[in-house]
């Protein structure tokens, strides 16, 4: 039985994810010995996590960078589709000039807003210094009326990377060491149950366990799904034509 992959898990994740299929395990009713006790050890080591990494705190942090992150994706989508609606004017200068500032989106990406938060940032600082550095593009978005949008943009951006940095240098000065040691028990006792569970769905092929099974494995991908989602977050650049 291959364990269940893990190793794109922040550790906030991480403590999410076992949370979520350690309340699972206990809604399934399931009454065996070693179930029961392989559920009792992983608890433990579940609060064990909790306390090693200060959930409370790092998840107000977290929520809050998520927060900081929807307003930014608001303010960059809110201008990319005010310039493209420019560039459809029938002003010829208006036209041109949207023109300019759709193709500087389009080179720095246009969805943008879907990277992950590293490349996110480069991109749009990159796109806001062009934007004031090149005098045509700079003409272009005053002449145009498209100044507020990107400085709704800059100032959403900056409050997302003050963001980030405020948890990562929370993270950083917490026990980092105590917290994956706990996770890696953690996970191997997430990791046994799974082995046993399987195990009888193949042996005894009852409903309760079947159900039990399908209900982590639904977990367990969305949770993957999250994490592969944090690591690229990337979409098609250019709108669509249609």
């Amino acid at each position: 039985m291959e364990p269940i992959t893990t190793k794109n898990f922040t550790l906030d994740l991480a403590y999410s994810f076992a949370s979520q299929y350690m309340a699972q395990i206990a809604q399934s009713a399931i009454e065996d010995p070693t179930l029961n006790s392989l559920t009792t050890n992983a608890n433990s080591l579940l609060l064990n996590l909790n306390e090693a990494m200060h959930k409370s705190n790092t998840n107000t942090l977290s929520e809050n960078i998520v927060n900081l992150d929807s307003l930014f994706n608001n303010d960059f989508r809110s201008l990319k589709y005010f310039i493209k609606s420019k560039t459809y004017s029938n002003n010829t200068d208006d036209a041109q000039n949207a023109s300019l500032l759709d193709n500087l989106l389009k080179k720095e990406g246009w969805s943008l807003e879907n990277y992950g938060y590293t490349k996110q940032q480069s991109r749009a600082e990159n796109m806001l210094d062009e934007k004031d550095r090149v005098p045509e593009l700079k003409q272009a978005s005053i002449a145009i009326g498209a100044e507020p949008y990107f400085e709704s943009v800059r100032e959403s951006l900056n409050n997302l990377t003050a963001g980030i940095v405020t948890r990562d240098t929370f993270i950083t000065n917490q026990s980092k060491l105590k917290s994956d040691e706990e996770w890696k028990k953690l996970k191997e006792a997430i990791n046994n149950i799974w082995a046993f569970i399987n195990v009888n769905c193949l042996i005894l092929k009852t409903e309760p366990w079947l159900k039990l099974k399908a209900g982590l494995q639904t977990i367990i991908d969305r949770n993957q799904t999250i994490a592969k989602q944090r690591g690229s977050r990337k979409t098609e650049d250019v709108p669509s034509e249609n």
